[in-house]
């Protein structure tokens, strides 16, 4: 889990810390960061995005290399924004503050199975820095760190980090080759997904593995419901991964009642209009087609609709369900504009319902000023943008707040920053602009 977040010269954090500890030894469950437009709320989950994503480099090369082939799914390829798969080189592009030489560093604080640590990364056009501190067995320390200096790469690994000579040198032989473009963890876990589980178990410290699979089990979205920047698609128990309609083996019919449940129950308690929620479903082979409807009362009947009719909001919903469950079965999980096309009393009752059934992390980023009144102070977080655009994160439980105070007033006010402040807009001057350009445009000079 998440317990804090530092960036330096990404996208619009020139310095800035997320500090999401809860004492010394913990961390928050539930968190939700408030700022105004373009503060930074979405620039803060690209880094987790980021951090997610650099795990899958050598992926991405192996995509590049089936895409010049031809040989790339026509699904992927049509996911594709631009056509291309990019390089890592040019992710990390994307993600560096514009105009700086500086280097790009994010630094992830975390605990995972009862040991604390951190994991940074620094990179320019390539990486330049990495470093691990985590448990090493007896003792917490540092793991590894990789600087790049005058053109070397200086490394430096904790005493028992490698288990053979063989895996010492085979792997200092790897950094030569790859590390730069890729880091450190992406080197290790491609070993592990090319290599037999015996032979790494036998080669290297267990702990660095556990510290890719805490990242490898953080999701990160944007635009839920839709292709934008979405990345750990993990398979919780809960919901199938889609949940509208789709093949699925009749073998794993048993998952897709209990998606049909789960469902059932969330919408029937969400919506006084719906009645039930249910898959039609039609053998094709080894295979079920199944597609989701609703009961719904419309004009003093019960009606039947696919779901694929309801709202785009509604929808929104349906696919952020496992997210929520996710949260709930121990995973950690960020959500960007959480609020987005969803009515801000019904999001406010998703999340305060929640809220006690999370075992792992949710993090979201939101405008909804209703979960304020709900929301307990050490859960809320604002990101403060002063005249020189430098930004600072402060939680509400800074702030001396009583019980008979209102937040949502309070922040509405602005007395904990992260809110507009704009001066009246002169539509006037723009509508004669307009009429200006159009007089032009007629010759009528």
């Amino acid at each position: 889990m998440i317990t804090y977040v530092e960036l330096k010269n990404f996208k619009s954090f020139r310095d800035t810390k997320f500090d999401f500890r809860k004492g010394k030894k913990s961390y928050k469950k539930f968190v939700a960061v408030y700022g105004e437009n373009g503060s930074g709320k979405s620039n803060f989950v690209d880094s987790l995005s980021f951090l997610r994503l650099s795990l899958e480099s050598f992926h991405m090369v192996a995509l590049q290399q089936m895409q010049k082939a031809g040989s790339l799914p026509d699904a992927l390829l049509a996911s594709l924004a631009n056509g291309n798969i990019p390089t890592f080189q040019n992710v990390m592009a994307d993600h560096r503050m514009i105009a700086c030489e500086e280097p790009t560093t994010i630094e992830l604080g975390f605990i995972f199975n009862n040991h604390s640590g951190y994991y940074s990364i620094s990179f320019t056009e390539g990486f330049i820095g990495e470093k691990l501190y985590y448990f090493t067995g007896k003792q917490s320390g540092v793991v590894f760190d990789l600087s790049l200096q005058d053109g070397r790469i200086d490394k430096s690994f904790c005493g028992n980090f490698f288990q053979t000579k063989e895996s010492e040198r085979e792997l200092a032989t790897l950094i030569d080759q790859y590390w730069g473009k890729h880091s450190l963890l992406s080197i290790l876990h491609n070993e592990r997904e090319s290599k037999n589980a015996d032979y790494i178990n036998k080669s290297y410290l267990p702990y660095v593995f556990e510290v890719i699979n805490m990242i490898l089990l953080l999701t990160a979205k944007h635009s839920i419901g839709s292709l934008k920047s979405q990345n750990a698609n993990v398979n919780y128990q809960g919901v199938i991964d889609n949940p509208l309609e789709g093949l699925i083996a009749v073998s794993h019919e048993n998952a897709l009642n209990q998606t049909e449940r789960i469902l059932n129950t969330f919408f029937t308690q969400a919506y006084s209009d719906i009645k039930q929620v249910f898959y039609k479903k039609n053998p094709e082979g080894p295979n079920l087609y199944y597609r989701l409807y609703v009961d719904k009362m419309i004009g003093g009947q019960i009606r039947s609709i696919n779901f694929q009719e309801e709202s785009e909001g509604t929808k929104r919903i349906l696919f952020m369900i496992n997210d929520l469950l996710g949260a709930c079965q121990g995973g950690t999980i960020a959500l960007d504009e959480i609020d987005t096309g969803i009515h801000d009393l019904l999001l406010r009752t998703m999340l305060s319902s929640i809220d006690e059934w999370i075992n792992g992390q949710l993090i979201i980023t939101t405008h909804n000023t209703y979960l304020l009144e709900t929301l307990r102070p050490q859960s809320i977080y604002v990101i403060n943008v002063d005249y020189l655009g430098n930004k600072e994160v402060h939680c509400l439980d800074e702030y001396d707040i009583h019980g008979t105070n209102n937040i949502r007033n309070m922040y509405i006010k602005g007395l904990f920053g992260g809110v507009p402040v704009v001066d009246e807009i002169e539509y006037g001057e723009i509508v004669e602009e307009l009429r200006g350009v159009g007089t032009k445009q007629e010759g009528t000079e």
